[in-house]
Parts: C-alpha cells; sequence; structure tokens
C-alpha cells in the first residue's frame, strides 16, 4: 500500500516579510523534509521559522473554503485551486474588482488558515488570476478601506498586511454565492466611443 501523500509547509519571516516553502512529502521522510525546508529558510535569512510544520492535505483547503460557505467542495473544486500557497479563482477577471478581491482574499485566509496576507504576496495573486487594475494597488486597497471597510486598516497601516474586516467577510460570502449559482456580478464592457462624424461645411462663392 503506498503511502499517502501530504503537502508540507513551514514558513519565516525575511525583512518583515513572511516566506514560506511547500513540498510533497510522506510520513516517512516527512521529518527530513522538514530539516531541509529549515534549512533553505534559514540559509536565505530567514527568523522566527516555525516550529511546528504546518501540513496541508491534498484538498484541505477546498475543503475548509467549503464548510465556511456551506457548499459542496465536489461543486467549488471547479472553480476555485489551491497550490504552492496561491489560489485560483476560475474566470476571477470577469468579476466586478471589488468582489473578486474580497474572494481572492476569503479563499486565501479561509483555505489556508491564515490570518493575512503580505502586500507583495497579494499582488501575486491578483496578476496569476488575471485582474487587471485601472490603477495602483495601493489605490484598490485605499478604496476598500473605505466605507464600508472591508480591509483590517489597523493591520495594513502597521505591518503592511492584509486582511479582511468582518464586512469584508460578508461580501466574499455573498459574492461566492452568488459566483457558485452563476448570478456573479461581471464587469461592465467598455462602450466604445463612437467616431465624431465631420460636419461638411459648405463654402458659397460670390
Amino acid at each position: 500500500m503506498s503511502e499517502k501523500t501530504l503537502r508540507l509547509e513551514i514558513s519565516g519571516k525575511i525583512g518583515g516579510f513572511r516566506a514560506a516553502l511547500s513540498l510533497e512529502s510522506t510520513e516517512s521522510s516527512l521529518s527530513d523534509d522538514v530539516k531541509l525546508l529549515a534549512s533553505l529558510l534559514g540559509k536565505a535569512g530567514a527568523i522566527g521559522i516555525t516550529d511546528e510544520e504546518k501540513i496541508i492535505k491534498p484538498n484541505e483547503p477546498i475543503k475548509r473554503l467549503a464548510g465556511e460557505l456551506d457548499a459542496d467542495s465536489s461543486d467549488l473544486q471547479r472553480m476555485v485551486g489551491y497550490k504552492e500557497g496561491m489560489v485560483q479563482i476560475t474566470k476571477a477577471s470577469q468579476l466586478q474588482v471589488t468582489d473578486a478581491l474580497c474572494m481572492l482574499l476569503y479563499a486565501y485566509e479561509k483555505g489556508y488558515g491564515e490570518s493575512a496576507i503580505a502586500f507583495e504576496q497579494f499582488e501575486s495573486l491578483i496578476k496569476q488570476n488575471g485582474i487587471k487594475l485601472a490603477y495602483p494597488l495601493t489605490t484598490a486597497i485605499f478604496s476598500l478601506l473605505k466605507s464600508p471597510n472591508y480591509i483590517n486598516s489597523k493591520l495594513y497601516d502597521e505591518e503592511k498586511k492584509i486582511s479582511l474586516s468582518p464586512q469584508g467577510e460578508g461580501n466574499a460570502r455573498s459574492a461566492f454565492k452568488n459566483y457558485i449559482s452563476g448570478k456573479g456580478a461581471k464587469r461592465t464592457p467598455r462602450v466604445a466611443k463612437k467616431p465624431r462624424k465631420n460636419k461638411k461645411v459648405t463654402r458659397h462663392h460670390k
């Protein structure tokens, strides 16, 4: 009987930011793999490396998210994917920007059991999901900080980490339920401007 495959992840801090390494492991090689990842993080200058390894079983994040949303994990798995600390939402680029950002944060926090995400990692999430912002990410976050305040402002101001507020979680759950049911709000397509017609000027000759 083959050994069960586990995803191992340990993390530490480098320059004030969270750094994580993960790999596929088995129960028999778990101890050696923990030492390997800890050694690699240490050589990279990481501090505060987690004493207890974080083991993520395959499909565990999607099951956690499904439990939060009271949804069927097999249905949700076709729409949301987890891999190496990242989250992929199918057709996220077609959703309203606020909904898409809240959904990504919610899926990351609930799926991985994290309380926040670093600014740079969130920026990578947005790019990997093909979400194109018409303005810098800092501006998008500022809009989420305003009423109804979807982001934890104190955490962002002090640590440059992004975490959903209770209002943000509520918006994410609502957006996810609409998304799952096929009623997700889509971006309004830009209307092409009609070319101006040049008025003909009639000259009168004397």
